[in-house]
């Protein structure tokens, strides 16, 4: 098996050597002869200059009035093709009109879902704010009330406070009433007593001991 590199080094070999042969005139090679060279002369075989003439003149007729009938078809496949161009161009404007409009109302739709989705926003964001007024407002009532409260409760402890100190304050001027009551009281026995005495000359040894004990209660009330 030969590689292609030696396949190519040996089909150039060989036509240098049939190149070679060619010019040395070992092989005579054949004239090439045209197909249409050959059949023009076989179809004027046998014929004389005038009669083929005449035949040239008459099929270059044929043929020019094919030609003539080719070029005004060609001139209206011409027409007819601008006329499609000009239909072409216009169908396709149409249709780039109608892409843009379709184009320009799908951005209006993008726009306004854009629009859509920051109003949204706008409301959530209002809707969040409102529920932390509500839940602030809601704080502040129930520290108002809680102050209430305290403000109330603060009064009524000031109230007892009071009261009690209206009730101590009785108190003791109710002993010190009792205490003066009972001083004068035992003042007035003492100076009875004491008037007895003068009229009796003595007191009686009952008399001295209730003339002390008065003064003992009232060391103990002290």
């Amino acid at each position: 098996m030969l590689s292609a590199k030696a396949k190519a080094k040996l089909r150039a070999a060989k036509l240098a050597a049939r190149q070679a042969a060619i010019e040395a005139g070992e092989i005579v090679e054949k004239p090439k002869v045209d197909p249409f060279k050959k059949k023009v002369l076989a179809t004027y075989a046998g014929k004389d200059m005038d009669q083929c003439a005449k035949e040239i003149e008459e099929k270059s007729a044929v043929i020019k009035k094919e030609l003539e009938g080719l070029e005004a078809a060609e001139q209206a496949a011409a027409a007819a093709v601008k006329q499609a161009e000009t239909e072409y161009d216009k169908a396709k404007q149409s249709i780039q009109d109608a892409m843009d409009s379709e184009m320009a109302s799908a951005n209006g739709i993008r726009e306004q879902q854009a629009k859509r989705v920051e109003f949204r926003k706008t409301i959530e964001e209002a809707r969040k704010n409102l529920y932390e007024e509500q839940k602030r407002v809601a704080m502040l009532e129930v520290m108002a009330v809680n102050h209430a409260k305290m403000k109330a409760l603060e009064e009524a402890k000031k109230a007892a406070q009071k009261a009690a100190e209206d009730a101590k304050r009785n108190m003791l001027e109710q002993k010190q009433r009792e205490k003066e009551a009972l001083e004068a009281t035992k003042r007035a026995l003492a100076e009875a007593r004491a008037a007895a005495s003068a009229v009796s000359g003595r007191a009686p040894k009952k008399a001295r001991v209730e003339a002390e004990a008065p003064a003992t209660q009232a060391a103990d009330i002290d």
